[in-house]
């Protein structure tokens, strides 16, 4: 099977996967391995490693490989399993691209260069070039929380010039149904906004990238199910549901809530890394409220 097999058609739930860390700030690939298999087991289609939720920003290189290879081997075809790459330029972003074709990823989950202020055409240029580097198909990052967004035109041009290019993880929901009804089927659309889900999907979105799933994965994939078979009612609910843990999550710096939330559920993400900095006792309050409201499992006192 090619690496890059089935990302052009890849639907559902991605996971951006947390990264435990160990007491010595070290990665703890037995915890990442066993949260990995978690995401699988519960049906999630695919994870992304090495996203913002998984502190790529704040990993080394080779700890960005060693958690890839971690996922490629534990993962092992059950989940297609997506590199994330990008820096201020191109270097960094070639290097990890390299290194996730050798070590066996499916795909891609490519930023744009954030710090410079690019053109339209400096920014269209460097995802042909990116896009050039390896054969593995890529998703654009396309998010506030990395870079200056990408407009359905740069989007659109660089379709036209990077063939790789098969998916955009869209951080604008104003623009994410008109992308669809632009970029697909040529490229797929996947929301990176976990209160959106049913809506994009309803609009012909792929999927979602996802957060929540790192806390919930199975009401993520029952969403998503709900969506593909078109039950408009289950769906809405299940939306409804998830929520409020959505924007529960998004109170504090990523991943912050998350690992706090997967520490009371007992699976633990293992500590952050700083400038990321952990939830204080009225934070954890809340967050103990919203995962009741979600009826998750919890190891603390009623």
């Amino acid at each position: 099977m090619s690496s890059s097999q089935g990302m052009s058609s890849l639907q559902g739930i991605l996971a951006a996967s947390i990264t435990p860390f160990d007491s010595d700030g070290r990665i703890d690939f037995d915890a990442l391995a066993r949260h990995l298999v978690r995401l699988a087991d519960a049906g999630c289609a695919g994870v992304v490693m090495n996203a913002v939720t998984g502190e790529g920003g704040s990993l080394r290189p080779a700890e960005r490989r060693d958690a890839l290879r971690c996922a490629v081997d534990t993962l092992a075809g059950r989940a297609a399993v997506i590199a994330t790459a990008g820096s201020v330029g191109d270097f960094e972003t070639v290097e990890d691209i390299r290194a996730a074709e050798a070590i066996g990823a499916q795909g891609l989950m490519i930023l744009a260069p954030f710090f410079y202020r690019l053109t339209q055409a400096e920014r269209v240029a460097y995802f042909r070039r990116m896009g050039s580097v390896s054969d593995l198909d890529y998703i654009v990052y396309n998010t506030t929380y990395t870079s200056p967004m990408l407009s359905l035109d740069e989007l659109e041009a660089i379709a036209e010039v990077s063939p790789h290019f098969v998916g955009v993880k869209e951080g604008d929901q104003l623009q994410a149904s008109e992308g669809v009804r632009r970029l697909s089927p040529r490229v797929a659309v996947y929301t990176s906004r976990d209160s959106y889900i049913a809506e994009l999907g309803f609009a012909g979105g792929a999927g979602a990238v996802t957060y929540t799933s790192n806390v919930a994965p199975e009401l993520t994939v029952d969403l998503w199910k709900a969506v593909a078979a078109g039950d408009v009612a289950r769906a809405r609910a299940l939306q409804q549901k998830l929520n409020p843990l959505a924007l529960g999550l998004v109170t504090r710096s990523f991943p912050s809530p998350i690992k706090a939330a997967m520490k009371l559920q007992g699976t633990d993400g293992g500590v952050l890394r700083t400038p990321v900095t952990g939830l204080d006792a009225t934070e954890i309050d809340r967050l103990v409220q919203i995962l009741r409201d979600l009826e998750a499992p919890l190891q603390v006192a009623s």
